[in-house]
C-alpha cells in the first residue's frame, strides 16, 4: 500500500505540478509570525495544497488526503 507521500508525489508528477509560494502564503507566514505562532508544513502538505489550487484535487479530496497524511505521520 502506497502512503499518502508516494501518491502525492506520483499525481503532481503526471500533472506538472510543483509547489510554489504566493503572495497569500507569504502574508500568512508573516500574520502567523506576528501572533507569535508557529506553524510547519512539510512538503507533502504544501504538494497537496499546490494540487488543490491547480484544480487536480477538490476540496474534499485534498482534506481527505491531508488528514490521512498527518495520521500516517503520527503513527510512524
Amino acid at each position: 500500500m502506497q502512503t499518502v507521500q508516494e501518491t502525492v508525489l506520483k499525481m503532481a508528477h503526471a500533472h506538472g505540478v510543483v509547489v510554489q509560494k504566493t503572495p497569500v502564503d507569504m502574508l500568512a507566514e508573516t500574520i502567523t509570525a506576528l501572533a507569535g505562532d508557529r506553524v510547519e508544513t512539510d512538503d507533502t502538505e504544501r504538494l497537496i495544497l499546490a494540487l488543490r489550487r491547480a484544480h487536480v484535487l477538490n476540496g474534499e479530496s485534498a482534506m481527505l488526503l491531508l488528514g490521512k497524511h498527518l495520521n500516517e505521520r503520527r503513527h510512524v
